[in-house]
């Protein structure tokens, strides 16, 4: 749960307002998250940080009361995490936070895109990550898919990471190479380049089977959909 006297929790909430200034963002469809009971969101992650959903989150909390829950990465400070109530996968941490009505963000590309070449902008590639629907099923929680403009050009990528980090072992922050305005990430800002989010509709997964065709079906169909999104967007930008 967020804390309202915890420091790090003040001075998240103030550098989300500036990113949100920044970045001029400006989210349609925030009223299809406007439920009692717990949704699971998917987003497109745009590179290399999933920048529109860190702000949607706090859009989320300011218009519904409550923090959603971020699943997040691993390798992000345990501090940070506590702190923000992000968690790291499934769990008990999980299922008190369905319990409490808190919506579930989680982003199946994640470094797989997050971390790519500079000619993937804005494809989305979840390859066979179907864990999302794994948690979907198990929690009984509809899918709202999310795409956003602008999210691939905080950064020019200079290339891609994720197979090289894959091979070597090593963080993926510290091998992606991207250029800001004032340098390489994470030393310069991103560009300040507009974000537009575009939310969809919840997709009840009822009647869906954890069967591999059925999955691969649904995996594709969602995927799909959050394309749209992203493309709808970025015809809005």
């Amino acid at each position: 749960m967020w804390r309202s006297h915890d420091p790090v929790l003040s001075a998240w909430s103030k550098a989300v307002d500036h990113l949100r200034a920044y970045h001029r963002y400006m989210v349609d469809g925030l009223d299809n998250l406007d439920s009692e009971t717990s949704l699971l969101v998917v987003g497109y992650h745009g590179r290399p940080v999933a920048l529109d959903l860190i702000m949607l989150a706090t859009t989320m909390h300011e218009r519904f009361g409550k923090p959603p829950c971020p699943i997040v990465h691993r390798g992000i400070p345990a501090t940070l995490r506590s702190s923000l109530g992000w968690i790291t996968g499934d769990g008990p941490a999980l299922g008190e936070a369905i319990q409490l009505g808190q919506h579930i963000l989680v982003t199946p590309g994640g470094a797989r895109e997050g971390t790519r070449g500079y000619g993937a902008r804005y494809r989305v590639d979840w390859g066979s990550h179907t864990g999302y629907l794994r948690l979907a099923l198990r929690y009984g929680l509809p899918v709202v898919p999310v795409g956003a403009s602008g999210v691939d050009d905080l950064y020019l990528s200079l290339g891609e990471a994720y197979p090289f980090a894959r091979t070597a072992g090593s963080s993926l922050g510290f091998a992606w190479r991207g250029l800001g305005p004032l340098g390489f990430f994470p030393f310069s800002p991103p560009f300040p380049v507009q974000i537009r989010q575009v939310v969809g509709r919840a997709i009840d997964l009822t009647g869906l089977r954890e069967d591999p065709r059925d999955f691969t079906e649904a995996h594709r169909s969602i995927m799909a959909e959050v394309q749209c999104l992203v493309d709808r967007a970025r015809a809005m930008a």
